[in-house]
């Protein structure tokens, strides 16, 4: 299924107080959490106290907010009487790494090097990083077959897998080395 992409109500799993995920923060309401709490949301906003609706401040809050990674998604909605609602998306946690095929490298040390890690945040940017990564590492093993596909499945309770599925090739072979001169 898709990850929830509006705000949430009801009873929910995760870190949460109470059984909606809005709550309030000062003069900030925080809705579509699912993983953290009003709280942390509002630690990662940093609206200054008593900042209000305003516009400066607001734009501000909601650039943490993007930049801390952890939202699809951010927006941010001023409420009359000088209160502001943020509505969310949390990225998934990866909640498992599988790597098949790897059968020629220590997959210890491969799961340790890799950007994507059981209970971060999903980021497609890391499986690009790890994508250019394995190439690299299996090109320096005398591998420049490798070949890759990475599948992610979105779960229940916004998590997600994240499947590594590897042909290692055959190791290149030198057929001749002929000196000149």
């Amino acid at each position: 299924g898709a990850a929830p992409s509006g705000p949430q109500s009801g009873p929910q799993s995760g870190p949460q107080s109470g059984p909606q995920s809005d709550a309030l923060a000062g003069a900030a309401t925080f809705q579509g959490l699912v993983h953290l709490t009003p709280e942390a949301a509002a630690r990662i906003a940093a609206l200054p106290p008593g900042a209000g609706a305003a516009r400066e401040a607001i734009a501000a809050a909601l650039e943490r907010l993007r930049a801390s990674g952890l939202f699809a998604q951010a927006q941010a909605l001023p409420q009359p009487g000088g209160r502001v609602t943020f509505v969310l998306r949390e990225r998934p946690l990866v909640d498992e790494v599988i790597l098949d095929g790897f059968e020629n490298i220590d997959v210890d040390m491969l799961r340790d090097a890799l950007n994507v890690q059981k209970g971060a945040h999903f980021r497609a940017d890391d499986v690009d990083r790890d994508r250019r990564g394995l190439r690299a590492i299996y090109t320096s093993l005398g591998r420049p077959a490798f070949a890759m596909e990475i599948f992610v499945g979105e779960r229940p309770e916004g998590r997600a897998a994240v499947l590594y599925r590897a042909d290692e090739g055959p190791v290149a072979q030198v057929r001749d080395i002929r000196f000149v001169g």
